[in-house]
């Protein structure tokens, strides 16, 4: 299991009454309209995590930071909100487990006003947007 892949486990277990998609919506045209409350994780795959050479301890890096997205979508606002806060409050100072690595606690970087969102024109949709970091040591040959 990746970092990324137990971020997405733990909000995809905050609210298991609604789903959860992994960096984007199904193709439509396959799989018909999403569901009218859902929520989109955003991650990426780790950024390497260098100091300036000046504070390094050692000579090879083995921090990675990870940065996601969470998009919440509902038919109103106060929905949205809801599984905003409810994955928010699940997952906010809480880290993950990941064979390999020792994990930071999760941090929220902000939310981003509520929006219509512009995927979905059928029908009205509002989406609240998320950010979260979360720092990890890799634990390797290389590493400690």
């Amino acid at each position: 299991m990746t970092v990324p892949d137990a971020i997405l486990a733990m909000i995809r277990s905050a609210v298991p009454e609604v789903q959860v998609y992994d960096s984007g919506v199904p193709d439509q045209a396959e799989t018909g309209e999403p569901p009218p409350r859902y929520a989109v994780v955003w991650p990426n795959d780790g950024d390497m995590d260098m100091p300036p050479e000046d504070q390094q301890v050692a000579p090879v890096s083995t921090g990675e930071s990870y940065f996601w997205q969470v998009s919440s979508v509902a038919p109103d606002r106060q929905m949205a909100a809801w599984i905003a806060r409810t994955i928010r409050l699940a997952i906010v100072n809480q880290s993950v487990i990941v064979d390999g690595f020792s994990c930071g606690l999760i941090r929220h970087q902000g939310s981003f006003t509520p929006d219509r969102d512009e995927n979905i024109l059928s029908r009205r949709s509002v989406l609240i947007a998320d950010r979260y970091t979360l720092l990890a040591d890799r634990h390797d040959d290389i590493g400690s």
